[in-house]
């Protein structure tokens, strides 16, 4: 069975179910957990995890593409018939957050709620201190666990995110990003090479096919122009013979003679 907001404000009144609660928060069937003091992700160079401090109205930025543990301002103490389950709020999935999925909370167990967001826009994603970042909902189970199996984990009373995140973390998709970066680092600084072998090869080909004894003398061969003694039999040309005494005009053609009488006429 689901906690109702009465069952919630009564859990809080009378059992301590959730520390430093504010009544506007306690919803329908839920419970508008806070953003806290305390974030981490990995920024370029970490060698080592440093958790970031908030003050009052101070906000984080969550680089894009990026992975950030962060803490609630609430703290919860778990009794032995309740169990809870966290969603992301849904401010944070319309711009473009996602929740690692997490267990739902033991039985017997007190202190604040780490949560793994994952920003999967192209845009930084901002968040302030206090701003409702994650929903929870109280379940109530059908038998109370019995005292020996209450939650004494290494987590029990969790009031720093130092003892949470004690590795850096980088995501995937976030050293995705970096490794393209550097591929088109890479590419761009190579193009004025690149643009100089082609222009090389573009004055070769160019010396080639426009200077073809060149092209010979290097090995690559075609077809040279005919030279100047070359007699091109195909094309025969007309001769012509004056003959003063005459006043004819011989033309030759093909071998054969034709005269043509130039002589004045009465």
């Amino acid at each position: 069975m689901v906690l109702s907001k009465d069952g919630i404000i009564y859990c809080c009144q009378h059992m301590h179910l959730i520390d430093n609660y504010c009544l506007e928060n306690i919803q329908t069937c839920s419970y508008d957990l806070r953003m806290g003091d305390q974030y981490y992700y990995y920024k370029k160079g970490d060698h080592k995890v440093k958790i970031c401090s908030l003050r009052q109205n101070e906000s984080l930025k969550i680089p894009p593409n990026a992975i950030c543990y962060v803490i609630t301002e609430e703290s919860v103490n778990m009794p032995k018939d309740l169990t809870a389950s966290i969603s992301l709020s849904f401010g944070l999935i319309k711009r473009g957050v996602m929740l690692a999925a997490q267990p739902p909370y033991d039985p017997g167990y007190h202190g604040k709620t780490v949560a793994l967001l994952h920003n999967l826009s192209n845009e930084p994603v901002k968040i302030k201190r206090g701003d409702h970042i994650l929903n929870i909902i109280f379940t109530k189970l059908s038998i109370p666990v019995d005292s020996s199996q209450l939650y004494n984990g290494s987590y029990q009373n969790l009031r720093d995110l130092k003892v949470y995140c004690d590795e850096v973390r980088i995501g995937a998709v976030f050293e995705l990003n970096a490794e393209l970066k550097k591929i088109r680092t890479r590419f761009y600084n190579s193009i004025p090479t690149i643009l100089t072998i082609i222009t090389v090869l573009i004055g070769l080909i160019t010396l080639i096919v426009t200077v073809p004894p060149v092209a010979s003398s290097l090995g690559f061969g075609g077809k040279t122009e005919a030279s100047s003694d070359t007699v091109d039999t195909n094309n025969v040309h007309p001769e012509f013979f004056v003959d003063k005494d005459s006043n004819t005009i011989t033309v030759r053609i093909d071998g054969q003679d034709y005269e043509i009488d130039i002589r004045d006429r009465p």
